[in-house]
């Protein structure tokens, strides 16, 4: 008889095994356990038996590195299983960076990636190295996480669904190519933020996005006070009107404020007409 389990006790269950261990990734295959490691797991082209969609990877405080080189060649890879990070990561001696998610080499991760923590995630590669790429659906199962970025080559998010919590890129260019793209707040104060000509971020009622970024580019273009408009970028931004849209030079910060749900309207309106009754009331 098939087992089956849900993603509250999937997550239960790597907290369990994660707290056992200090450089915990839990391995999950159909459900069951799998593995677990006691230093970083490093998969070489896919050289994984665990590199199938069916498996879940939860990285808590070790290091899950995909890595496309092997020995003197690079052979770009994609990686198809599922991520689940829950911690800041491991740094691996030599490296200088803790990270609970490392990409290298061109590698591609196609499966689903959820954030439930505060994580780092570092995009590596050497001479010759375009990009890595997020190709699988991302998922903020923590709305307060931060999740950090060190793009020392670009990393490229390409999913049907891109929905991060807060994001802080420390270095390098964080790229995004997608229709359906959710976003708390991007800071990247030496970093690139690129958003393609595809690419469109769902706001939501009264949101306040801001996006930071030393450099910002929409479909190609680079951002500045004098081409930050709504005729301009409102195309790029889905799921409600925009309020306002507006550029600080001084601050490289595109602010976008969306309007208020109908019913906040409809809470203004009854205020005003209150306001207005009692401020008769007075004058009789």
């Amino acid at each position: 008889m098939k087992k089956y389990i849900t993603i509250a006790a999937l997550l239960a269950a790597g907290a369990v095994w994660a707290s056992a261990d200090t450089h915990a990734i839990c391995i999950y295959k159909n459900g069951e356990h799998k593995d677990q490691c006691s230093s970083p797991v490093r998969l070489t082209n896919g050289s994984s038996n665990y590199s199938t969609s069916d498996c879940t990877y939860i990285v808590s405080t070790g290091q899950l590195f995909l890595n496309s080189w092997t020995g003197s060649s690079r052979t770009p890879t994609t990686f198809e299983f599922n991520v689940n990070l829950t911690g800041a990561g491991y740094q691996q001696s030599g490296d200088g960076v803790t990270c609970a998610l490392r990409l290298h080499e061109q590698s591609t991760l196609a499966g689903n990636l959820t954030i439930s923590s505060d994580s780092t995630i570092w995009s590596s590669g050497s001479g010759g190295v375009t990009q890595n790429t997020i190709s699988g659906n991302v998922s903020t199962a923590d709305s307060s996480a931060t999740l950090s970025i060190k793009a020392t080559y670009k990393l490229v998010f390409t999913g049907a669904q891109v929905y991060l919590p807060s994001v802080s890129v420390t270095t390098g260019t964080v790229a995004f190519d997608s229709a359906d793209i959710q976003l708390a707040t991007i800071t990247a104060t030496t970093g690139t933020v690129e958003f393609s000509a595809n690419s469109k971020i769902a706001l939501a009622d009264s949101q306040t996005l801001t996006i930071a970024a030393n450099t910002l580019t929409f479909g190609g273009s680079a951002i500045s006070a004098d081409n930050a408009n709504i005729e301009t970028l409102g195309s790029y931004f889905t799921g409600t009107d925009i309020k306002s849209l507006s550029y600080d030079a001084s601050t490289k910060t595109l602010t976008v404020v969306a309007v208020p749900e109908p019913s906040a309207f409809g809470l203004l309106a009854g205020l005003g007409a209150l306001a207005l009754v009692a401020s008769r009331r007075r004058r009789r």
